[in-house]
């Protein structure tokens, strides 16, 4: 695959297969890049008791954007009811971001009016590696022990459909191995020069560090009877991240920038999750449903220098409910109820303050509790031929919402922090209507 764009965009991809009687083998690339550039309107206002001060800006800005990566993977079937796989994936990313920006900068009650440049530049990027493994193994249906299932395939109807049956709910069992390190650097420049190009301030700030993780699945699945079946399985996600920032200011005595220790921090982060679920589904005449529990316990650690430790331990429920009911005509109902979560960030949980650049700054809040969402739908099909119309509504409530709250930090800087405000509420309505307007057009 190629493809080509407006402002310098382009990339492409490539994988090849070579498969033999139990083994395939995979290899493929990739490259991407893409611009976007624009123009930047910006006006401020804030006020400190009496003052109000005032920070416009108009320019150019552009953001670039690169990933390129290798693979490679190797599938074996040992046995019809054995599979294994193994691959792996390392590649390099970045994303660049510049702006040039003209500044008016006055105060009310005052009458003078400061304009200047501001010219930023941040870097991000580093290397990645991620390596996955999976085994499945799939056991033997009741007519392949008893050597009937290549009679029964033979048979065509009475046979044939037990074992599509069968196929359709399988008896397996899957372990599944994901890890993933990657590496991010981080640099923004900012420099501020007068109407006569000179240099009157700046800064640089400097955020970097790897993360790991690794996460094992274990899937087991049991049909039960003829249409139902049951699934449960056990999930641990262990992972790490370092976060190093530093801060940089000018000096305009010496023209140089100089190290600020009280804006630099070393922060590792820890979090671990384990998970089991369990669920049970089927079809019991025109009824179908669908029952399942999760449990999930959180063991996260955030540890920063001269700071004390923010450690927390969460057991969280997630149930879920499905049913649906076959109306005459090709025609059913639909109804759910679903518990998800939304977990911050990590620099979301900084509990710092970070300088983004030279009006904005950033702190996180260690004590910000995930969104849990409860979402409630219910929903009509009708078939009619090969098309069919669909008529869905929701309702959605999400509990320790989270939201940026904005606030002065000083004069003609805001600081951006995280709260959880409350709790939200969505209602909405979806319809739709698929049609087969000619044999080749849908």
């Amino acid at each position: 695959n190629l493809d080509a764009g407006t402002f310098g965009q382009y990339g492409g991809d490539l994988q090849v297969n070579y498969r033999l009687s139990k083994v395939n083998f995979v290899f493929g690339a990739n490259y991407a890049k893409r611009t976007r550039p624009g123009d930047v309107i910006s006006e401020r206002e804030s006020s400190i008791n009496d003052t109000t001060y005032f920070l416009n800006s108009v320019g150019t800005s552009e953001r670039d954007f690169h990933r390129a990566s290798v693979k490679a993977g190797i599938e074996y079937n040992p046995t019809k009811y054995d599979f294994f796989s193994l691959s792996g994936r390392y590649g390099n990313w970045g994303m660049n971001n510049g702006s040039d920006l003209l500044y008016e900068d006055f105060t009310l009650p005052g009458n003078e009016i400061y304009n200047y440049y501001s010219i930023d530049q941040t870097e991000r990027g580093g290397d990645y590696f991620a390596a996955d493994a999976v085994y499945q193994h799939t056991f033997k249906n009741k007519l392949e022990e008893n050597g009937s299932g290549e009679k029964g395939m033979k048979n065509g109807n009475g046979g044939g459909n037990r074992i599509a049956q069968s196929q359709m709910n399988k008896h397996e069992i899957k372990l599944q191995l994901n890890y993933r390190n990657r590496v991010s650097n981080e640099s923004t420049v900012n420099r501020l020069k007068d109407m006569s190009e000179n240099i009157i301030g700046g800064q640089k700030n400097v955020e970097n560090g790897p993360s790991t993780s690794l996460r094992v699945n274990l899937d087991y699945t049991l049909p039960v009877k003829k249409n139902n079946k049951f699934e449960a399985g056990l999930q641990a996600r262990l992972g790490n991240n370092e976060d190093n920032t530093e801060l940089w200011l000018y000096n305009s005595e010496t023209g140089d920038i100089e190290f600020v220790p009280e804006f630099s921090y070393n922060t590792t982060y820890y979090r671990n999750f384990y998970a089991a679920y369990a669920l049970y589904a089927g079809q019991t005449g025109k009824i179908g449903f669908q029952a399942g529990l999760r449990t999930e316990f959180t063991d996260r650690t955030i540890e920063t220098k001269g700071v004390d430790d923010f450690i927390l331990n969460r057991w969280d429920f997630f149930p879920t409910l499905h049913a649906s009911y076959e109306l005459p005509k090709d025609q059913q109902l639909m109804i759910s109820y679903t518990r998800r979560i939304n977990r911050p960030r990590g620099w979301q949980l900084e509990p710092f303050i970070t300088w983004q650049d030279t009006y904005n700054v950033r702190k996180g809040n260690p004590d910000l509790n995930p969104e849990y969402i409860d979402s409630f739908d219910a929903g009509y099909l009708i078939k009619f031929d090969e098309n069919f119309f669909s008529l869905e509504g929701y309702y959605r409530i999400t509990n320790n919402k989270v939201e940026r709250i904005s606030s002065v930090y000083q004069e003609n800087v805001m600081m951006m922090s995280f709260e959880n405000v409350g709790n939200d509420y969505s209602l909405g309505l979806e319809a739709m209507l698929n049609m087969e307007v000619t044999k080749w057009w849908e």
